[in-house]
């Protein structure tokens, strides 16, 4: 970790957003020299993703990442650190009260868990997931019997309860409300000392939500492809709709912020 506090933190999503995962294109160069310059200014950058830490790096190589990123927030809720030997480790003791909630979590949720199993079994073509790595989630055919299987969720759920989903187009995960790509963002800038008002964030589906917030990140964005739910989101809270897709709409998201002056000015986020 840098001796001093960065200038900046700058959080983004994978799928959709850094890359294309429908396509096996690289990062565009000219957003990661983009990012590299940011770096140069003092600015560090995290990739935020549904995806485990294994998943993430096999993304990096298929995506052909020229440069890994500073931080790590996999699986929505887990702070890693790149450390000198470009290894992934724990930031902090947050990954260890992470696991130790969602133990206690899984374990008083077991009813409502089996309620959701029994529906999505009986009544969709969905897969209900039960693994050591992933204990309980959800894959839908399509969005709308994702929609129909996060209705019945929310009816069933205490509202004012820890038990949380993240949703990612057709994918569904369990999680504890406490632990998501918000307070793990938030963790991460406290941790590294950046404030809320030198935090960009950008995503562009449904469990990005909770850290395109404003008393997480006041720089937010989302890519033109992101979902009518996640713009609606950023437009009530002052956020900015880039016109292009995944990487082009970040490095234009990155260059309206540039413009206000909320990040480094730097040549390579001038318009050519």
């Amino acid at each position: 970790m840098p001796n001093s506090a960065p200038t900046a933190l700058l959080s983004i999503d994978f799928d959709g957003t850094l890359v294309d995962s429908r396509r096996p294109d690289p990062i565009l160069e000219e957003l990661s020299d983009t990012l590299d310059s940011l770096r140069s200014q003092g600015v560090r950058w995290t990739v935020n993703t549904g995806r485990t830490v294994t998943h993430t790096m096999e993304g990096f190589v298929h995506h052909r990442l020229p440069s890994l990123p500073d931080f790590l927030i996999a699986r929505e809720r887990e702070v890693y650190l790149l450390n000198n030997f470009n290894r992934w480790v724990d930031l902090g003791d947050w990954n260890h009260k992470c696991e130790k909630a969602h133990v206690k979590l899984f374990r008083k949720s077991k009813k409502i868990i089996r309620a959701v199993r029994e529906f999505v079994t009986k009544s969709t073509s969905a897969q209900f997931i039960e693994s050591i790595e992933e204990p309980c989630g959800v894959i839908a055919t399509h969005d709308d019997e994702m929609d129909t299987i996060c209705r019945f969720i929310e009816t069933i759920k205490p509202a004012a309860g820890d038990l949380h989903y993240e949703r990612n187009s057709v994918y569904l995960r369990f999680s504890h409300r406490q632990f998501t790509k918000g307070s793990s963002l938030q963790f991460l800038a406290q941790s590294i000392g950046v404030p809320p008002s030198s935090v960009f964030a950008i995503g562009d589906s449904f469990n990005d939500v909770t850290k395109l917030r404003r008393d997480v990140a006041d720089m937010i964005a989302c890519p033109s492809n992101a979902v009518i739910e996640v713009k609606s989101h950023v437009i009530k809270n002052g956020g900015y709709i880039a016109s292009s897709p995944e990487g082009e709409g970040v490095i234009e998201a990155l260059r309206h912020f540039v413009s206000l002056g909320q990040l480094p000015q730097i040549a390579l986020c001038e318009e050519a």
